[in-house]
C-alpha cells in the first residue's frame, strides 16, 4: 500500500476545497430569483385544483338564489328589480392568467392583463351561470359592474356571451373608465336610481359598499364586516378569492412590492 505524502495530501485537499467554494459561488450567483408572484401559487392551486373551492362557490350561489327569491317576493314594487354582479372571480374565473404569471416569472401589469382578456378564454365561476339564468327567468335586470377597463369591454362581452350568460348588453356592462377611480360606488348608485337592487355578488368587500372602500387596514376591514354582518347572505353574497384582492393590499399596508420576501416582511402572520 502506497503512502501519500503530507504535502501531496494537503495540496489535494486544497484543490477539492477551492473547487467546492467555486461551485457554491457559481450556484449562488446563478440561482434563479423566485417569481414575483410565486407567493400566490397556493391561492391559484386552490382555485384550480381544490374541490373545496367549487363547493364554496356553489354554496355562495345557492344562498344567492335563496336570498334573491326572498328579496324578490318582498320587494317594494316601486322600481324594477336588479342584481349587481362583479365579473372577475365572481362570474369569470381568471386563475389561468395568474397561473401563467407564475410559470412565466412575470409580475402583473395592465398590458399583460389586457392581453389575457383579449383571448376571451376565462371560464365561468362554479354556480354563476345557473344563478344568473335564474335571475333572468324572474325578469330581474342584471348589471355587470366591473373594474375591467372600457377598452376591454367588447372582448369581455364576447367571453360572457360564448359561455351563455344572460343580458350581456352594452347598457348593463358598467366598466371602469380609463382615468376613473376604481371605486364602484358611483356606478352602483347610478343603478339604484332606476332599480331596486335586490342583491350584490362579488369576491371583494369593495364590491358591496363604500364603507368597505373607506376601511384600509385589516382591523378596519374586520370591523366594517362586523358592522354589516347581517347583510351577508341577505343583500351581499361574497365568493372566495385566495389569489388577490383588497385584503392583500391591506396586509402589505398598501405599499407596492414585487418580491416574495418583501411581501412576507410586510405581512403580520399570527402564530400561537
Amino acid at each position: 500500500m502506497k503512502r501519500i505524502s503530507l504535502p501531496l495530501y494537503i495540496g489535494s485537499f486544497l484543490i477539492v476545497l477551492f473547487s467546492q467554494c467555486a461551485s457554491t459561488k457559481e450556484a449562488t450567483t446563478t440561482a434563479k430569483e423566485p417569481s414575483p408572484v410565486a407567493y400566490s401559487i397556493q391561492g391559484v392551486l386552490f382555485h384550480q385544483q381544490a374541490a373545496e373551492y367549487d363547493a364554496l362557490c356553489y354554496q355562495g350561489y345557492n344562498f344567492a338564489r335563496l336570498a334573491l327569491a326572498s328579496n324578490f317576493t318582498e320587494r317594494s314594487g316601486n322600481l324594477p328589480s336588479a342584481v349587481i354582479m362583479d365579473i372577475d372571480e365572481t362570474v369569470l374565473d381568471n386563475s389561468y392568467f395568474n397561473a401563467q404569471l407564475i410559470l412565466d416569472d412575470s409580475a402583473y401589469s395592465q398590458a399583460l392583463w389586457s392581453k389575457w382578456t383579449a383571448t376571451e378564454k376565462a371560464s365561468p365561476v362554479p354556480g354563476a351561470l345557473e344563478f344568473l339564468r335564474f335571475a333572468d327567468s324572474l325578469k330581474i335586470r342584471i348589471f355587470y359592474v366591473s373594474n375591467r377597463r372600457t377598452n376591454e369591454l367588447n372582448a369581455t362581452m364576447n367571453n360572457l356571451k360564448k359561455i351563455g350568460f344572460p343580458q350581456v348588453e352594452l347598457s348593463q356592462c358598467l366598466f371602469r373608465g380609463e382615468n376613473a377611480s376604481s371605486s364602484k360606488e358611483e356606478r352602483r348608485l347610478a343603478v339604484a336610481q332606476n332599480y331596486e337592487v335586490l342583491l350584490l355578488v362579488g369576491d371583494n368587500l369593495a364590491d358591496f359598499s363604500i364603507a368597505f372602500e373607506q376601511a384600509k387596514t385589516p382591523a378596519e376591514r374586520e370591523n366594517a364586516v362586523v358592522q354589516l354582518k347581517s347583510w351577508f347572505g341577505d343583500k351581499y353574497i361574497i365568493l372566495p378569492n385566495a389569489i388577490y384582492g383588497d385584503w392583500e393590499k391591506a396586509l402589505y399596508r398598501n405599499a407596492p412590492t414585487n418580491t416574495e420576501r418583501e411581501k412576507v416582511r410586510r405581512t403580520r402572520l399570527k402564530g400561537y
